[in-house]
């Protein structure tokens, strides 16, 4: 092969690799409801998100998932056997995974739990959950488009500082407020 081809081919390759980071990157993207609130719809009249409130760790194209932050120990209806302990930042478990801005992480696993349970000062607010709620591929924005989840901003006066029976209600409220002008 040619120094002109080989050189060619090269330019080829960098190119495709670009391209491959590029995709992967708006892959990842974060979409509307990436590290904010999902309030159901009171429409929701029953099954697992009935009155949820669920904080979305992830929301993105290759599809979202997040925990039941209302639902006493059941973060969501998928794998209810995977744990998840969400806490705020003052303790940093080995294994969490801080929110940006959010003062709340959140780490995954019996590890987790057990970690939490070992820490001689606990931080100021822990939740465990088992179980998520997941959406595939542009589910959940078309869900939100048909009206069945509410997206409000993270409030950590909802999360950590609100009775997990009066959060639902807090977080609807806070919904017809943010569609007031």
């Amino acid at each position: 092969m040619s120094k002109k081809n080989q050189k060619l081919q090269g330019w080829i390759l960098l190119a495709a690799a670009a391209l491959l980071l590029l995709t992967g990157a708006i892959l990842r993207a974060p979409m509307e409801a990436h590290h904010q609130l999902l309030v159901s719809a009171e429409a929701v009249a029953d099954g697992p998100f009935k009155k949820a409130v669920i904080l979305v760790l992830r929301h993105d194209l290759s599809g979202a998932f997040g925990v039941a932050i209302n639902k006493g120990s059941e973060g969501g209806p998928i794998e209810t056997n995977r744990t998840f302990v969400l806490h705020t930042s003052d303790v940093i478990l080995p294994q969490s995974t801080m929110i940006a801005g959010k003062d709340i992480g959140y780490a995954e696993g019996q590890q987790a739990v057990d970690a939490l349970k070992a820490l001689p000062e606990k931080p100021r607010w822990s939740l465990v959950v088992n179980g998520y709620a997941g959406w595939e591929s542009r589910q959940l924005d078309k869900e939100i488009k048909a009206s069945k989840w509410k997206v409000i901003p993270y409030d950590a006066t909802i999360v950590t500082k609100t009775l997990r029976p009066a959060i639902w209600g807090k977080a609807v409220r806070q919904a017809a407020e943010k569609k007031e002008p």
